[in-house]
């Protein structure tokens, strides 16, 4: 594999791993944003029933006997397709009034029980399925006498997080093809002067790395050529004397 091919796939991988990484981001922060905006649109909701609720607590009836408060939660309920069930109870968990999925069963123990850890009244309690979001019904006393809560589908979060987030996909894999394409046209461009200089390199390297006969020899100086008969002769002689040594001995 060409050296150009394997830059070209590593530049790749790491964009397209830093393009995913932020598409997973932000798909996660949309969710979150999302779910907290629809969260609040039903809070609202349920604190409109609240006040509606309370106006007739502020003539002094009991939370039980304020008859109009069924057709209040039923009009609610069928205005908003997406509230599954609208519930008022009491303290003790008894279900005074109801609409929707569940309006007859018993109410939960876990709304009881985040009602009664809830600082200021109003609790928010989602699960796989569904959230639950409730205002406290507080009298003229100043007592709180039950609670409204409101039951809204998760499915519209999810049905929007999940559109959203193929459409994040998409543009991100828009994105990595151009990223592939600018990549493809430009890393040749960028890297021809580089393999220019490695070639001029290489070229260096083998000429000095030729055989030392295929070099031109020196010139010797001529004062060391004057001198070198002489120095040539005295090391023969030499060489002689010490070769007739040991038989000139015997």
């Amino acid at each position: 594999m060409r050296l150009t091919l394997r830059l070209f796939l590593a530049i790749w991988l790491i964009i397209a791993g830093a393009a995913g990484l932020l598409t997973l981001l932000n798909h996660f922060k949309f969710a979150t944003a999302y779910a907290d905006l629809v969260r609040s649109r039903f809070a609202f909701l349920a604190a409109d029933l609240e006040q509606s609720i309370e106006a007739g607590l502020s003539l002094g009836l009991p939370v039980d006997q304020l008859r109009n408060t069924q057709a209040v939660i039923q009009r609610t309920k069928e205005r908003w397709p997406e509230i599954t069930a609208i519930r008022v109870f009491d303290p003790a968990g008894n279900a005074l009034f109801g609409v929707g999925e569940g309006a007859e069963a018993a109410v939960p123990p876990a709304w009881v029980e985040a009602a009664r850890r809830s600082r200021d009244g109003a609790w928010t309690l989602p699960d796989e399925h569904a959230t639950t979001v409730a205002k406290p019904l507080v009298n003229a006393f100043g007592l709180t006498v039950g609670w409204v809560a409101l039951t809204y589908s998760n499915a519209i979060v999810d049905g929007q997080v999940a559109g959203t987030g193929g459409l994040l996909v998409q543009h991100a894999a828009i994105g990595l093809g151009i990223a592939a394409l600018l990549c493809a046209l430009l890393l040749p461009l960028l890297l021809r002067p580089i393999w220019a200089e490695m070639q001029r390199m290489e070229a260096a390297i083998r000429t000095a790395g030729e055989a030392p006969e295929t070099a031109q020899a020196a010139p010797v100086p001529e004062e060391i050529a004057a001198s070198y008969g002489p120095f040539r002769t005295a090391v023969a002689n030499a060489l002689g004397l010490i070769r007739t040594a040991p038989s000139a001995r015997t």
